[in-house]
């Protein structure tokens, strides 16, 4: 309700253009992600009950909401990643196509030449991040846009670990709910195992870190 209210009262009153940060889901989709996590934890916990009522609730909850979503955003991000609706953006000299971030003193070239603290406060923003960064996701299209909370801070060859990030956190659930001893501890191990395979073969943050 906000954001939309915010939303009205530039396009509306202001009579300003809608920033992107201000669309929708641009504040919904994180929300949407940590509730996402909760639901996950309530399935489980209601299927490892001896209630054959709340395990019915349970497993329709968990078919039904976090496996149905995780399965509809593979399909519907590998799309749009495939159809550049949204498209990652390299800041690496190398890569092809390729966005070399400015030099330091470009940028205070380009700072003598611009006035008002706002706009100069801008540019540096996006210098700093330009040079701490391996890379940005681009709007190729308003319909795309929605998805990008889940690719936002992965590169272009690891748009999926966000996929991954939900897949884990199911299967620690269920390992978690369903196993007892050893068995627990196996699963948490295997899964943790592939993560930090894919951490470390990937590098999946744009982070520079």
């Amino acid at each position: 309700l906000l954001r939309h209210s915010l939303s009205l009262l530039l396009t509306k009153f202001l009579k300003k253009d809608l920033p992107a940060s201000m669309m929708f889901p641009s504040w919904e989709a994180p929300v949407f992600l940590v509730e996402y996590m909760a639901i996950c934890s309530s399935a489980f916990l209601a299927v490892s009950t001896s209630c054959n009522k709340w395990i019915a609730v349970g497993c329709v909850l968990l078919v039904f909401w976090p496996l149905l979503l995780l399965v509809c955003s593979s399909l519907v991000l590998r799309r749009h990643v495939q159809s550049a609706h949204i498209q990652y953006e390299s800041y690496n000299s190398k890569a092809e196509p390729a966005k070399v971030p400015p030099s330091f003193s470009e940028m205070k070239k380009s700072l003598d030449q611009t006035k008002g603290v706002v706009p100069n406060l801008l540019k540096m923003r996006a210098w700093f991040l330009a040079a701490e960064v391996r890379g940005g996701w681009q709007d190729g299209s308003i319909d795309g846009f929605g998805w990008k909370f889940l690719v936002g801070d992965y590169v272009g060859s690891a748009w999926f670990f966000g996929i991954w990030m939900m897949a884990k956190r199911i299967l620690f659930l269920a390992a978690t709910t369903a196993l007892d001893g050893n068995g627990n501890a196996i699963v948490c191990i295997v899964v943790q195992t592939f993560d930090l395979f894919f951490v470390l073969g990937l590098r999946p943050y744009v982070s520079k870190l």
